[in-house]
């Protein structure tokens, strides 16, 4: 999972091509969906393994990069960051 969001990290940042499917309001939306299901389910743990950790904050990170991206629709630019 982390050489994943690794890969779409580096592709958001190489590829115009990658970056016009977050133009979608629907891929976007998914994307945050996503992410609030993952810590939402994370939320009861106490404690979080370095792993999972690391996950959450490359997935920020691609989050952030996205909000950050001219291609996000202002509204969704809030629901990513």
């Amino acid at each position: 999972m982390e050489v994943l969001i690794e890969e779409l990290i580096d592709l958001h940042a190489s590829s115009p091509t990658f970056r016009m499917v977050f133009r979608s309001q629907q891929t976007t939306q998914l994307f945050v969906e996503a992410y609030k299901t993952f810590v939402f389910k994370l939320a009861p743990s106490s404690q979080l393994n370095q792993q999972t950790t690391r996950i959450l904050e490359k997935l920020s990170h691609f989050g952030l990069s996205l909000a950050l991206d001219n291609t996000i629709s202002g509204s969704q630019k809030r629901d990513v960051s």
